[in-house]
């Protein structure tokens, strides 16, 4: 074998490389999306928007009760948070920009939107406790107050007082927790301030209520505030869009995925198709060299007979 029929045969080879390695990377871009994972990847972000939705409506049901039903113990925090770390897991395997840019972002927010939440449950049930109590207190108090009136003259300005002190508690109390505005946190304040000063002198059990009735006004002057300053905050501490945008950027990433191996696909087609009529061709065209090369050799070996013929009668003569 000559130097240029080598050269022609590595040349060969390294096209032939060529045309497998093409192949290879063509199949490769068509192989099936495991869609299972995209799933739940799609299943953890709807989780999360509605334990997002169920935070909302925790808040807002307990706002709106008054009763001394409180809030669900539904651990929900323990959800988002096992629902952030399948996102967290789940991103190390797939190849999504969305969710690698758009998922430290997310677990900032539900994260400190479930800290918020409990802080609310908290401030909310110290809150409806209060409440409860002071109202409670106030009933209580004030029906005594009205017995010791009635029997004893003496104690009638005095109880009368005390009287209408519970009476504008008992009103004001459930107007501050529902507004929370000034004029009724001045009436609530103006009405333990006074029961603290009238409950002097008052036998025992009476001076206990009274003081149990002003602790529970006290509470209710504490935590209603804290209350609406963490529900101020949930109000505008939503992820809700945040998750729709996320979710909505995977999608658009699997859609493009699921276009880019259908149009790979069509590739790989036209490719193997070519490569077919390639072989087809180069088959042709080495079948054509053989006969041409047997219809040589077979002249060539009548023209050897003929000289052979020629030599032998030259010798005979």
């Amino acid at each position: 074998m000559n130097k240029s029929e080598m050269l022609l045969n590595g040349l060969l080879g390294l096209v032939a490389l060529v045309l497998v390695g093409a192949l290879a990377f063509l199949y490769d871009k068509t192989q099936a999306v495991d869609l299972r994972e995209q799933n739940e990847i799609l299943g953890l972000l709807r989780e999360l928007k509605e334990i997002d939705g169920r935070w909302d409506v925790d808040v807002l049901r307990a706002r709106l009760e008054t009763g001394p039903t409180e809030l669900p113990a539904i651990n929900r925090t323990a959800a988002a948070s096992r629902a952030l770390q399948g996102l967290s897991a789940a991103a190390q395997h797939t190849q999504s920009a969305a969710l690698s840019s758009g998922l430290a972002e997310l677990s900032k927010g539900m994260l400190q939107k479930a800290e918020l939440v409990e802080k609310f449950k908290a401030e909310n049930r110290d809150a409806r406790r209060a409440l409860q109590a002071a109202r409670a207190g106030a009933g209580e108090l004030g029906s005594h107050a009205a017995e010791l009136r009635r029997n004893d003259p003496r104690q009638r300005e005095r109880m009368a007082a005390l009287e209408a002190t519970l009476n504008q508690l008992a009103a004001s109390a459930p107007q501050y927790y529902w507004l929370a505005q000034d004029a009724q946190r001045r009436g609530v304040e103006a009405a333990v301030s006074e029961l603290l000063a009238l409950s002097v002198g008052l036998p025992d059990t009476l001076r206990d209520q009274a003081a149990q009735t002003h602790a529970a006004g006290q509470a209710l002057l504490k935590s209603r505030p804290a209350e609406q300053a963490l529900a101020n905050k949930l109000a505008f501490l939503t992820s809700g869009p945040r998750l729709d945008t996320l979710t909505f950027s995977f999608n658009r990433e699997l859609e493009a995925t699921l276009q880019d191996k259908e149009r790979f696909r069509v590739y790989l087609i036209a490719y193997a198709g070519a490569l077919l009529i390639l072989l087809a061709y180069l088959g042709a065209r080495l079948k054509a060299a053989n006969v041409s090369l047997e219809h040589r050799v077979q002249e060539r070996t009548r023209e050897l007979s003929d000289a052979l013929k020629h030599l032998k009668e030259s010798e005979a003569q």
